[in-house]
């Protein structure tokens, strides 16, 4: 492999890391946000309710949870969202980095055949 060609693909391989790290992040930030949500699907513990006493402040207890839990629930899909829409954005561009690298790998390849 020429000079030439081994500093194109080490500029490609860079890129491509490059984008895979920004990415990283992306990926960290949308399973903290799933597990989040998924805590909040889960209905309050029977010891919470227990511990609210009487069957009304249970009642209570459970709208109010339910309340809370549907406004966190909006807050965390809005959040995930953006999230993922970054994330594509992100996906596309590592792809294009991946693919960049390919034929990089592919022209080098051939042109040391030759």
């Amino acid at each position: 492999m020429s000079d030439s060609y081994q500093k194109l693909a080490a500029l490609a391989e860079l890129r491509w890391e490059r984008s895979r790290a920004e990415l990283a992040p992306l990926l960290q930030k949308e399973r903290q946000l799933r597990v989040a949500l998924d805590e909040l699907r889960r209905s309050p513990a029977e010891s919470d309710l227990a511990r609210a006493g009487y069957l009304g402040t249970r009642a209570g207890f459970l709208q109010a949870w339910e309340k809370w839990t549907s406004q966190r629930q909006q807050e965390l899909n809005q959040k995930l969202a953006l999230v993922l829409a970054d994330k594509e954005e992100l996906r596309e561009k590592a792809k294009t980095e991946f693919g960049r690298r390919e034929v990089i790998r592919l022209i080098s390849a051939q042109a040391t055949q030759k």
